[in-house]
């Protein structure tokens, strides 16, 4: 497990295609989780962190977040500030079940096989479905949502 630890001030920190713990500490990060099963800290700031592998667990920490989910499963915690989740599943061929009341969405219809996304403490949603057919149930949060082919 390689461990990556930024400074204080706006750091652009790259995971590795191990798991990796990453903590940005203070500043305004630009975090990038790599592959594998990735720990991510942002700390506080304004940061931007985003994960395209593996099931990565975010926590946005204190500021105004943007976390985002690419192809991937995970496990997001906002953090005090307004923050947004960014879950693309455009490339997904098989369904996306999405329910922002309940803060999870699955990325397949099979529960033991799909990719889960759990989340909290996020005030804005925002989802990209792809060619499955798709079934979303909004949010009372300042949700933004785009489908793909599916029906």
């Amino acid at each position: 497990m390689t461990k990556i630890v930024g400074t204080g001030g706006g750091d652009t920190l790259r995971g590795t295609d191990e798991t990796d713990r990453i903590w940005g500490l203070a500043g305004n990060d630009d975090i990038d989780g790599g592959g594998g099963d990735d720990l991510v800290d942002a700390g506080a700031g304004d940061d931007v962190v985003r994960s395209t592998s593996g099931y990565d667990r975010l926590d946005g920490g204190d500021g105004d977040d943007r976390l985002t989910l690419a192809g991937t499963g995970g496990a997001v915690t906002g953090g005090a500030g307004h923050d947004t989740l960014a879950v693309n599943a455009s490339l997904a061929t098989e369904d996306v079940i999405f329910n922002g009341l309940q803060g999870h969405a699955m990325i397949g219809r099979n529960p033991s096989t799909a990719q889960h996304v759990f989340f909290r403490d996020i005030e804005r949603l925002e989802l990209l479905t792809g060619s499955g057919n798709d079934i979303v149930y909004g949010s009372t949060r300042d949700d933004v949502i785009v489908t793909g082919d599916g029906s």
